[in-house]
């Protein structure tokens, strides 16, 4: 059973995993070493994004739209996605009425 999970009686649940900021450094760095080097993504434009988010804290939309390595349309969706399983918030940037602020839940 993979590590943060835990097996209840109708199957598979879901608890926390910790994982350091470290950690979540080099997943990120060995993504963009493979996409530099061999030309493939190892992770999903989400998980990069996540990721991204849970390192800094606080990412503006236009930091995640880089990390995301997609066109805008489908940073978007991504955003979208994030935001409905709960795992990011969107907010508007106090600084700039026209950005948004990307916070993880």
């Amino acid at each position: 059973m993979p590590r943060g999970e835990t097996e209840s009686s109708s199957g598979v649940e879901q608890t926390s995993i910790r994982v350091s900021k470290d950690e979540i450094r080099t997943i990120l760095e060995l993504d963009q070493w493979f996409a530099n080097t061999k030309k493939i993504k190892l992770l999903t434009a989400e998980a990069r994004v996540l990721l991204f988010v849970l390192l800094n804290g606080t990412t503006s939309s236009t930091e995640g739209l880089s990390i995301a390595k997609t066109s805008a349309g489908s940073y978007f969706a991504v955003l979208r996605r994030l935001k409905d399983a709960g795992l990011i918030t969107a907010e508007v940037d106090p600084n700039d009425r026209r950005s948004k602020l990307l916070k993880a839940n």
